[in-house]
C-alpha cells in the first residue's frame, strides 16, 4: 500500500474531523442508518490489492493514474479515502460482522422496533457469504431471547 506519511497524517484527522461532525460516536441503536463495510479476502486469480482498511472507520482505494504518459498526474495523490460508521477487514469474522451491526438490532426487535440489513455489492464481493452468517446468527439470538423471556407471548 502506498500510504505515506502524509497521506497516513491525513487520513487521521479526516476520521477525526469525520467524528466531531458527527458529535459524540453512537451505538447502532441510536442511529437510524449505519453503513458497514466488510473487505473479503482478496483471490490468488486476483490482480494488485487496490482497498486497503486504514481502521475500523476507513478504507482507502489506490486508483491509477489516467496515463501513464501523463507526467505531471501520476504523482498526484489518486487514493480515495472513505468513511464509514464501521470497515471490517478481511480477517473479520461472521461473528465480528453479527455482534457489531445485527445483534444490536435484534435487541431492539424484541422491543418492538423494527430493524433491517441490507447487503449491496457486486457479485463475488461476499454478500451471500455474510448475509448467511448473519441469519443464522439472528435467528438464534431470537429465539434463545423469546426462550429466556420472563413473559413469553404466544401468537396464532
Amino acid at each position: 500500500m502506498r500510504v505515506s506519511k502524509r497521506s497516513d497524517a491525513m487520513t487521521q484527522s479526516t476520521v477525526a474531523a469525520s467524528e466531531r461532525s458527527h458529535g459524540s460516536i453512537r451505538t447502532v441503536s441510536e442511529e437510524k442508518l449505519m453503513v458497514a463495510v466488510r473487505v473479503r479476502p482478496q483471490r490468488p486469480d486476483e490482480g494488485p490489492r487496490i482497498v486497503h482498511v486504514v481502521s475500523d472507520k476507513m478504507l482507502v482505494l489506490e486508483e491509477e493514474a489516467d496515463s501513464r504518459r501523463d507526467v505531471l498526474r501520476q504523482r498526484r495523490l489518486n487514493d480515495k479515502h472513505y468513511v464509514y460508521d464501521r470497515v471490517f477487514g478481511e480477517g473479520s469474522t461472521q461473528e465480528d460482522v453479527y455482534d457489531a451491526v445485527c445483534a444490536p438490532l435484534v435487541g431492539d426487535t424484541l422491543k418492538g422496533f423494527a430493524g433491517a440489513v441490507f447487503a449491496y455489492g457486486a457479485t463475488g464481493a461476499g454478500k451471500t457469504y455474510t448475509m448467511t452468517g448473519l441469519m443464522s446468527r439472528a435467528l438464534s439470538h431470537l429465539f434463545a431471547s423469546i426462550a429466556e423471556s420472563e413473559h413469553p407471548e404466544s401468537y396464532e
